[in-house]
């Protein structure tokens, strides 16, 4: 793979929340903030790491996705599995208009809805498992270059023809 130039990990630090920065760490392509233990986005961190584009906040207490997703606009690797997160229609649609994934793991939250993946062209892998989804996520079975997709332990009902019999 490419490298992602300069990598901030903080993860396993259990520090009640991170503070707001006034520098631009837009230098920072790699960002690791897993099992930290945070319960709120520190939007005051995230937003000055807007040239991030692998950002791990797996294993911690989030509840809504990070606003400041939405000023990363090239991001490529997304984790936040194991959290407690659930989309609203809004916030689905800030994954929904991160175009350059390429990875979006977010197994073991109660996600409830799905992003729409049609404008989403380079997905590549996709860990969904265990998300409390109903309905088989819009423009999934599109995706060209998708080679994993595990959406385990949801309660789907229908999966497209094009999923199961590919043209």
């Amino acid at each position: 793979g490419t490298s992602n130039g300069v990598e901030l990990n903080l993860s396993g630090l259990n520090l009640p929340s991170l503070p707001d920065l006034d520098t631009d760490f837009s230098h920072v392509g790699s960002l690791k903030l897993s099992r930290m233990n945070l319960a709120t986005s520190p939007e005051g961190f995230l937003a000055r790491f807007q040239g991030v584009r692998w950002l791990d906040l797996s294993g911690n207490q989030l509840r809504e996705l990070p606003p400041a997703l939405g000023e990363m606009p090239g991001l490529t690797r997304l984790f936040l599995q194991n959290n407690r997160i659930r989309l609203s229609p809004e916030t689905a649609r800030i994954l929904s208009e991160r175009v350059t994934l390429r990875a979006l793991i977010v197994n073991d939250n109660d996600l409830r809805i799905s992003p729409d993946f049609s404008q989403i062209t380079d997905m590549r892998t996709l860990n969904m498992a265990h998300a409390g989804l109903t309905a088989w996520p819009t423009g999934l079975a599109e995706q060209p270059l998708l080679d994993r997709i595990d959406l385990i332990g949801n309660q789907m009902t229908t999966i497209p023809a094009s999923v199961i019999s590919p043209p």
